[in-house]
């Protein structure tokens, strides 16, 4: 991979197009390195490319560069322009920029917490169980993520308190969707939708901001971009935006806010049986935080992913803090197998034929950043996603922070045309 200087492009179908004012522009190619491969750096790819995303302007203007943004979870931002005109929009106008993305991940696969484990016929997701749509514009970048590997998350979700007693949850409750071959599939979907080159299995080493843009370095050599996106773990964002070298401010208070972000620790445990547990739910949820069980699934809610006659828990228990006393995965097995049998009032549950567990170190920020700094480093030509910018594990909201910083570094970059 060697990222390319702003070039005329030749290629069919990207010469010369005309603008809405008659004008005839040139297709200006304009490149990002998006650091991190989770949903937000998936979406942001996503995005960037000029997919159909919320929050675009779809009217035939650029846009306002310095707009509000829709991706901060706890209404910091407002929503961005509405789409609801009707035809075709997967695809803004025609600005004169295309938008050449490279996406580095350090791991093997995409996905991030949105982890999706094979084992004896079964299927399950062990990290983040399901992704939702708040509203009908990110329905359609869910359908377009997961296409036809969509299927829905069959039955409604209880609610339990600190001693265990069950209640209905809330009347009205979202839909919720996961791949027929789990919800990995969401953000490999999101990436092959961007078209974007991937590198899985690469370091990013370090970042450095120059006059003409960014400096990405990976393994030794050093490429230059129009635009970065981090959408990392927050150690890796304080660790590439300390060591930038470049000298202003924001640099330091950036990557000390993304440092300062505290997380707590979820071990999640796959238990397996062999018979079918029949409830009349698909998951109960925690609502006080005094029960060892914060959350407890029946993977067989989802088609696809449990033999008949079978059944899978997957029981998170409650979040500790990262810098307490985590459990030992064998302890957290033990401790999920127990808790179950007494949350279901059912005594088999405590022997399951076969187990996994994770420990997410790093599963539930407790808080977000500073809204402003996602502005003023969009100034810079660098975006911030991931959930330390929502302020929330959900999953939903990691995608909006990436669908938000993909969709405003392209607007910049289209700006400066």
């Amino acid at each position: 991979m060697v990222a390319r200087n702003p070039t005329v492009s030749t290629t069919p179908g990207s010469g010369p197009q005309p603008n809405t004012a008659g004008r005839v522009l040139e297709a200006v190619a304009r490149t990002v390195a998006v650091v991190g491969g989770g949903v937000a750096g998936t979406a942001s790819a996503y995005a960037l490319t000029g997919r159909r995303t919320p929050g675009v302007e779809e009217r035939g203007a650029v846009g306002d560069a310095e707009g509000r943004s829709a991706g901060n979870a706890r209404g910091a931002h407002d929503p961005g322009a509405s789409d609801e005109g009707g035809g075709d929009h997967s695809r803004p106008a025609w600005s004169g920029v295309t938008v050449e993305v490279d996406l580095f991940e350090t791991a093997a696969a995409l996905g991030g917490r949105i982890a999706t484990r094979e084992r004896d016929g079964c299927r399950y997701d062990y990290g983040a169980n399901y992704v939702k749509a708040p509203d009908a514009r990110f329905q359609r970048v869910i359908d377009d993520a997961l296409g036809a590997d969509r299927v829905p998350v069959d039955g409604r979700i209880r609610v339990h308190d600190g001693d265990g007693t069950v209640r209905e949850g809330r009347d009205e409750q979202a839909d919720r969707w996961t791949g027929y071959g789990g919800l990995d599939a969401l953000p490999t979907g999101l990436a092959d939708a961007s078209g974007a080159t991937v590198h899985t299995g690469t370091h990013v080493e370090s970042l450095a901001r120059r006059e003409d843009g960014w400096l990405v370095t990976v393994d030794g050599d050093s490429h230059r971009y129009d635009a970065v996106i981090v959408a990392t773990e927050p150690s890796s964002v304080a660790r590439l935006l300390g060591g930038a070298g470049w000298d202003v401010p924001l640099r330091e208070r950036v990557a000390t806010a993304a440092d300062g972000v505290p997380y707590r620790t979820v071990p999640s445990v796959a238990l397996h049986y062999p018979f079918r547990i029949e409830r009349p739910y698909y998951a109960l949820v925690n609502v006080d935080g005094d029960h060892r069980v914060g959350w407890l699934a029946r993977e067989e809610c989802k088609p696809g992913h449990v033999p008949d006659g079978e059944s899978l828990l997957i029981v998170q228990l409650s979040p500790t803090r990262a810098l307490g006393r985590p459990p030992t995965p064998d302890a957290a097995i033990s401790a999920a197998g127990d808790a179950a049998a007494a949350l279901l009032d059912d005594p088999r549950l405590r022997e399951p034929d076969w187990t996994d567990a994770v420990l997410w170190t790093a599963a539930q920020p407790e808080r977000g950043v500073a809204p402003d700094l996602f502005e003023r480093a969009l100034r810079h030509d660098l975006g911030l996603a991931g959930d330390w910018v929502a302020g929330t594990g959900r999953t939903f909201a990691a995608l909006q922070t990436g669908l938000d910083a993909g969709r405003r570094v392209r607007q910049r970059l289209e700006h400066d045309r």
